[in-house]
């Protein structure tokens, strides 16, 4: 019971020193309502995955997403999610229009559709091989 009241307790402090949007995860969904499976993003090296392991991200205050590990932005290069130093080609995420569930919907450059590539990464406007139109959605750890 001690070591579940300290991860919490340490979630709050990393949120609440991040940003005042917290921290928290992406899903991928086929349509608004359903997940796949994997359903979570994970990052490795530059690159973003379908994984069942989720990496930690925080909007900053323009809700741009930012990889909690290196301080990297979430963006878009040759038609795939990857991490980049600027904030260019990067996605944000909508802040004011939190779902119920307390999931938002996240947007490169006002749009919201993804694809899901046959070899787990994620793609923007992409064509490659066995690709899946998704969504994704921020869901807030705080």
């Amino acid at each position: 019971m001690l070591t579940i009241a300290y991860i919490v307790f340490s979630l709050w402090t990393l949120a609440g020193a991040m940003s005042d949007f917290g921290i928290g995860t992406l899903h991928i969904k086929v349509n608004e309502s359903r997940l796949i499976s994997p359903n979570g993003l994970i990052v490795a090296g530059d690159q973003i995955y379908a994984s069942e392991k989720m990496s930690v991200f925080s909007p900053d205050e323009q809700g741009f997403l930012i990889l909690y590990a290196t301080k990297k932005a979430l963006g878009v290069a040759d038609g795939k999610l990857v991490l980049a130093d600027g904030f260019q080609r990067a996605i944000k995420v909508n802040l004011k229009d939190r779902a119920e569930n307390g999931q938002n919907v996240v947007l490169f450059n006002g749009d919201r559709k993804f694809q899901l590539c046959a070899d787990d990464l994620i793609g923007y406007q992409s064509t490659c091989d066995g690709a899946i139109n998704v969504s994704l959605t921020y869901d807030s750890l705080l």
